[in-house]
């Protein structure tokens, strides 16, 4: 029969063995000492110098004093003397100062048991993270600050087939997606309800050429016959593309595209017109300046065209205005 136990060397009664509450009361200390283990520290190589009955330590590396050649051991005090514990490969220890928790491997010693950052495989901050959403929050809102100068957002991806893109969601449900998405293009699409996609805007990669599958309509509005309208360009310089869409009359009687220029030197030129629009350069369009039956078109020094509606029969143009092409 062994004299100790097989995990933690508690001794063993033994028998016809005299004086059998020695052997018992030390296995208890032992007990006492590992069950729950909590430390008092674990960076100190020598003993304190007024330690309490059960105070409980690791010896640092380096060990002294009475401690010496117990480096990485369980130290712990009886009251009278020091007594020490080996310990065993996953044994795990709890530490007060610094507060923190410590995991035995046979090769390292103790090391940190709480996961880093580094290591962390999954991280949810007040929500659940998954294994495809692996770092998981939620909040009102996410900071991502500069530290000293500029801050970049990166998101990357493996091969040019797959995606790098921002979805944006209707309770879990797509709703836009940005980025490069199946190809090195970048695109903006939309979804009205998560299943149907459309292009918005596409930027070609190899010739930054911009495309816009689904057309581009910049403004829609109203001129009322008799009044000037006021239309604030994207851009100082460019087309656009100004057509008529009511219904009530032919809309190449009443559509243009134009060239402007606004700024300090205003200018406008018409590229292709109806017949009835009367280009008035830069002076403002007035029911004086534009002759009845006609739709004044002006360019403005202050960033600005103005539509002056004198159609014939007195009838409001409905306009849908887009910007061909602008420039800065």
């Amino acid at each position: 029969m062994s004299d100790t136990s097989h995990v933690l060397s508690l001794p063993l009664i033994q028998p016809s063995q005299a004086q059998k509450h020695i052997t018992h009361n030390e296995a208890i200390q032992v007990l006492d000492a590992v069950v729950q283990l909590v430390v008092i520290a674990s960076d100190q190589s020598a003993p304190p110098q007024s330690p309490q009955t059960g105070d409980r330590y690791i010896v640092a590396a380096a060990g002294s004093g009475a401690w010496a050649g117990h480096d990485g051991d369980i130290a712990v005090y009886t009251g009278a003397t020091w007594i020490f514990i080996t310990p065993l490969p996953g044994w795990s220890a709890q530490v007060l100062t610094p507060k923190g928790a410590l995991l035995f491997d046979a090769v390292q010693g103790w090391q940190s048991a709480a996961p880093t950052l580094e290591t962390t495989p999954q991280l949810g901050i007040n929500a659940t993270a998954d294994q495809t959403n692996r770092l998981s929050l939620s909040a009102p809102a996410t900071l991502l600050n500069h530290d000293g100068a500029g801050h970049q957002l990166k998101v990357n991806k493996a091969t040019a087939s797959d995606t790098a893109s921002l979805l944006f969601q209707n309770d879990f449900s797509g709703r836009a997606e940005m980025g490069l998405a199946g190809d090195d293009d970048f695109a903006v699409k939309v979804s009205p309800d998560g299943a149907t996609w459309r292009t918005a805007v596409q930027v070609d990669a190899q010739t930054a050429r911009l495309v816009a599958p689904e057309g581009v309509e910049s403004l829609r509005l109203v001129a009322v016959h008799g009044t000037t309208l006021t239309l604030t360009p994207p851009s100082p310089a460019g087309f656009a593309m100004i057509s008529s869409v009511s219904s009530n009359f032919p809309q190449n009687a009443a559509s243009m595209i134009v060239c402007y220029d606004v700024g300090l030197s205003p200018q406008l030129m018409l590229v292709w017109h109806g017949g009835v629009v009367h280009n008035l350069g830069n002076t403002p369009p007035t029911a004086a300046n534009v002759p009845a039956g006609k739709i004044g078109l002006a360019a403005q020094s202050d960033g600005t065209l103005l539509i002056r509606n004198e159609y014939p029969n007195a009838l409001d143009l409905e306009y849908c205005i887009t910007w061909i092409n602008s420039w800065r």
